[in-house]
């Protein structure tokens, strides 16, 4: 047995070091996002608009769906009013770690909805919506000038 104990020993560590490799937390895969032209993008959006978060980010990171609204400080495609309530998935420790903070002044790329939502929303936001704009700077001035067209 006294001989045995060395041989479980070193079994029981070939087991344990890939077992804590496949335990140790990773970042997860980047999500893939459809990546168009700045014309592309504003062509495809149903509401593009550049507005303060007025109320609905409350610091929680719960993964569920939630109504921000927003004053709308330049209307761009899709928005006629000046207050906007959009939705959007509060994925604030999920894959995409995202969402509006109250206060913050964004430009908003959203999917027009084809009726108003249960909490009054009248578009909705979606990480892949946002990122085509807001992951590449260098894109902006292209954006502005398509933007700068539209009446």
């Amino acid at each position: 047995m006294d001989a045995l104990l060395p041989m479980i020993r070193r079994g029981a560590s070939l087991l344990v070091v890939p077992l804590c490799v496949l335990l140790i937390p990773g970042k997860a895969g980047a999500t893939k996002c459809w990546q168009p032209t700045p014309a592309e993008h504003v062509d495809h959006a149903g509401m593009i608009f550049y507005g303060r978060v007025k109320a609905g980010y409350d610091g929680a990171q719960d993964d569920r769906d939630r109504v921000v609204e927003f004053e709308v400080l330049r209307a761009y495609k899709g928005v006629h009013e000046d207050i906007v309530r959009i939705s959007y998935f509060n994925d604030h420790g999920g894959l995409t770690g995202w969402g509006f903070q109250d206060g913050e002044s964004t430009l908003v790329f959203a999917a027009l909805l084809p009726r108003v939502g249960a909490g009054g929303e009248s578009g909705h936001a979606h990480y892949c919506s946002m990122v085509p704009y807001h992951a590449r700077p260098e894109l902006h001035p292209e954006y502005w000038d398509a933007l700068a067209g539209m009446k």
